[in-house]
């Protein structure tokens, strides 16, 4: 027993225990995820930003080209309107506008107080025809790191014409409007993360979290108190592998109650039994005394029948002394001695009632030569726990297909004893003969059986080295029990 006052409860240590709940660290990791994952999108992003902006800023300056160009408007006409030049470039946020006609360039606008080395020395070349995608990530990244340098903008014409624009802008503009657009992603990306995070966290919360809540406090109310009504989960009709879990954790909470009022059970019998055992063995000790004296007794049907009663009492206080131990220990490895079969089998009938019985039919199918070497007590207490079951389901049969009958028979396959014990009553139930020789779980349909017999049979046999197994008769009705004890036969 737990005591309240030193130890903590299942539910309180696993509360103490525990740090950040699953759901906020699911509702954590998405946000972390989707931002990774908008990491990813951004990269490629940047990089098609920031060549978008090249190309329009190189299809703007086609255009004011186009309103420059002498062939269009005369070489008085558009070279002369500096003011137009000057508002063109203005727009364009660009220092000088390049028409380039077969390699000869020619300056079509140029910003006030710019001199004409400013390309030749400081301009980076950026042939927007020819951008490739790893390239174009090396070059975006390289834009905000650096961003002060002046570009010569390009793209030569597909196929070359021999005549194409050149436009020169300084690369903060270009910066600038990179670094706008990063900061929009970013503020999108953190309203998708936490739009998105909430979804997952609102599903996985009533998918999983409470579900797995719920696995959580029902072990915790069963490891609390088994017996307690409410402390097996209820298994809700779910067809994932949560429900699977719930079903199964119900299944082994019901076998984890059911084993232990079994040992519950037990101790209690080791407890009855070790407060009767030093009594009852003061008391046929006393017997035993008593007993001793019909010896004397010349009458020749109480010769016969002392020997038994001695040995009878003999036997009922070691059964004591054995069923004391039964919760312990295994049975020890009986002491084998050669006796005849067919009187052991005559013997255990009669304690079983067998002898005598106004409406059970009893044959002893044993030949009178057969002698065995096993433990004969150990045997002794098998035949009678089955024959004794026996004649109990014999009884309780109200309406038998055949007139009751039990029939003991024995035969040799080399070395080891078989012998068989066959009834003719109801037989045994399908739904218990998988667990027919576990303690409480025998054939316990007929009134006072305590599901005992038939494990402590089987215990018997295998300290013998033997087995004992349920086999349904051939005739369909009734039942048999086989019962195998090896190197049994007696040499010569």
């Amino acid at each position: 027993m737990r005591d309240p006052s030193t130890q903590m409860s299942s539910a309180e240590q696993a509360s103490r225990r525990k740090g950040a709940g699953l759901s906020a660290k699911l509702l954590v990791l998405t946000i972390v995820f989707v931002m990774i994952a908008e990491v990813l999108i951004f990269v490629p992003s940047i990089a098609n930003f920031r060549n978008s902006w090249l190309a329009d800023r190189l299809a703007d300056a086609e255009l004011a080209v186009a309103a420059l160009d002498p062939a269009t408007y005369g070489p008085e006409e558009a070279q002369g309107d500096a003011m137009m030049q000057q508002v063109l470039l203005e727009t364009l946020e660009a220092h000088e506008l390049v028409l380039v006609e077969r390699d000869v360039r020619r300056v079509l606008a140029q910003r006030t107080g710019i001199e004409g080395s400013i390309v030749a020395d400081l301009a980076v070349d950026v042939d927007v025809t020819t951008a490739q995608p790893l390239t174009a990530v090396i070059d975006a990244f390289d834009t905000l790191r650096a961003g002060n340098r002046v570009l010569r903008i390009y793209g030569q014409p597909e196929p070359p014409a021999g005549r194409f624009v050149e436009v020169v802008v300084q690369e903060q503009y270009l910066r600038d409007a990179m670094i706008g657009f990063s900061r929009n992603i970013l503020i999108l990306s953190i309203i998708i993360s936490l739009i998105t995070a909430l979804l997952v966290y609102l599903s996985l919360n009533a998918l999983f979290v409470r579900p797995l809540r719920k696995l959580d406090a029902s072990m915790a109310r069963f490891a609390d108190d088994p017996e307690a009504p409410g402390s097996i989960i209820t298994p809700s009709r779910r067809g994932d592998e949560l429900g699977s879990a719930e079903a199964r954790l119900a299944s082994m909470q019901t076998d984890l109650r059911s084993m232990l009022a079994e040992r519950r059970r037990l101790a209690d019998v080791g407890l009855a039994v070790s407060k009767i055992n030093h009594d009852l063995r003061n008391l046929l000790s006393s017997a035993h005394l008593l007993s001793e004296r019909l010896e004397s007794i010349d009458d020749p049907h109480v010769q016969r029948i002392a020997p038994r009663i001695v040995r009878a009492i003999d036997r009922a206080v070691s059964f004591c002394e054995a069923t004391l131990a039964y919760g312990r220990v295994q049975e020890a490895p009986p002491s084998r001695t050669t006796f005849a079969l067919e009187e052991l089998v005559d013997e255990a009938a009669e304690f079983a009632g067998l002898v005598g019985h106004p409406d059970i039919a009893f044959a002893n199918q044993i030949a009178s030569e057969m002698a065995v070497r096993v433990g004969r007590d150990n045997l002794f207490r098998i035949l009678l726990n089955l024959m004794r079951n026996a004649r109990h389901a014999l009884e309780a049969e109200r309406a038998p297909v055949e007139p009751p009958a039990l029939t003991v028979a024995g035969t040799f396959d080399e070395e080891t004893l078989i012998i068989r014990v066959t009834d003719t009553g109801p037989g045994i139930p399908e739904q218990v003969r998988d667990r027919l020789f576990q303690p409480f779980h025998g054939d316990q349909s007929r009134r006072g059986s305590t599901g005992l017999g038939l494990a402590i049979a089987r215990e018997l046999a295998e300290a013998d080295g033997g087995t004992i197994r349920y086999e349904p008769p051939e005739t369909g009705t009734g039942a048999r029990f086989v019962l195998t004890l090896p190197n049994a036969r007696v040499d010569g």
